[in-house]
């Protein structure tokens, strides 16, 4: 963007980092710092006019952190629905954001907002596309829980159920999940499993 080079790396930061340089000192020695590695995975990053969007996940579910052009944390965006971004661009010309998500419960959807809106406490998505589902998922709920594992560190868990279900009635369960090497699955949507 400009004379200025984003440069998205996991060199001496294993949950990467966005590190920044001049086009004309683009050269490893001369990359300087711009948003430090954190606790979290940075997953991706988008450039506005004005501001950095920057996508991590946290328990399951991915978070959208905006910066100012200097590298300074303006707050996490509210996005239009529960779920995972799979992508998030930037589209000057219209002077729009264009973000892609979907959960356990929700088929793929895209999702756009005007930039100039960003600062505002309350985000006005305008529904884009929405891929067709096969299944009815009215009826299903989703929620987060953290079970302990042997050395008691907490591990998220989705549950995804009839919004009838009770835990003390038993039914069949599909458990699944991986995760390692800064690669977790996230919760997407498998109604499209079903054609």
């Amino acid at each position: 963007m400009g004379d200025r080079l984003y440069i998205y790396t996991n060199h001496e930061a294993p949950n990467f980092k966005i590190m920044l340089a001049s086009i004309d000192k683009p050269e490893f020695k001369d990359w300087e710092e711009f948003i430090p590695e954190g606790d979290t995975v940075i997953s991706s990053y988008t450039i506005t006019n004005e501001h950095l969007l920057l996508v991590d996940k946290k328990d399951l579910f991915t978070r959208v952190k905006m910066y100012d052009l200097e590298g300074n944390f303006i707050k996490e965006l509210q996005l239009p629905e529960v779920g995972n971004v799979w992508s998030v661009g930037f589209h000057e010309h219209s002077n729009k954001i264009y973000m892609a998500l979907s959960s356990a419960s929700t088929p793929y959807r895209m999702y756009s907002l005007e930039t100039a809106s960003l600062l505002n406490e309350v985000l006005d998505w305008e529904l884009f596309f929405e891929q067709d589902s096969p299944i009815d998922t009215a009826e299903r709920e989703m929620r987060l829980e953290f079970v302990p594992s042997r050395d008691g560190t907490k591990v998220p868990i989705l549950i995804y159920h009839h919004k009838d279900w009770q835990a003390e009635n038993p039914v069949p369960c599909l458990l699944y999940g991986y995760g390692g090497f800064n690669s977790g699955i996230t919760p997407s949507f498998a109604g499209l499993n079903s054609l």
